[in-house]
């Protein structure tokens, strides 16, 4: 897969706006992780790629998705960041184990989604 990154020029002296970047194409290739953690009850499958001590972006979908949409954004990202997409509760591969009750409602998805962003640090 190629990802764009981005080549800044020089401003020539006295001119009056910064040249646009050029964009330029590399074909480092980017390991995408898919995991798993236990949280609150609940398997939450996630995807993760980028070095652990990049700055964290967490790309959450939308009901009726899952963490599959985000399957070409993520390398995009992985090169300067470090990219965390965990399926909701009720989606995707997410499930609630056998013998755990969950109440599928906005405060519980929200619950389950803090707990895993603290437990991903």
């Amino acid at each position: 897969m190629l990802i764009p990154t981005q080549n800044h020029h020089d401003q020539t002296p006295g001119a009056a706006s910064s040249p646009a970047p050029t964009v330029s194409w590399t074909d480092d290739p980017i390991h995408v992780h898919h995991r798993t953690v236990n949280i609150e009850g609940v398997s939450v499958f996630y995807r993760e790629a980028g070095p652990s001590d990049a700055p964290a972006v967490l790309l959450l979908h939308g009901f009726g998705a899952s963490s599959h949409m985000f399957r070409d954004l993520i390398p995009k990202l992985a090169h300067r960041y470090r990219v965390l997409a965990p399926d909701l509760p009720g989606f995707g591969q997410t499930t609630v184990l056998p013998d755990k009750e969950f109440e599928y409602s906005f405060q519980r998805l929200t619950s389950v989604i803090d707990a895993f962003t603290a437990v991903m640090g």
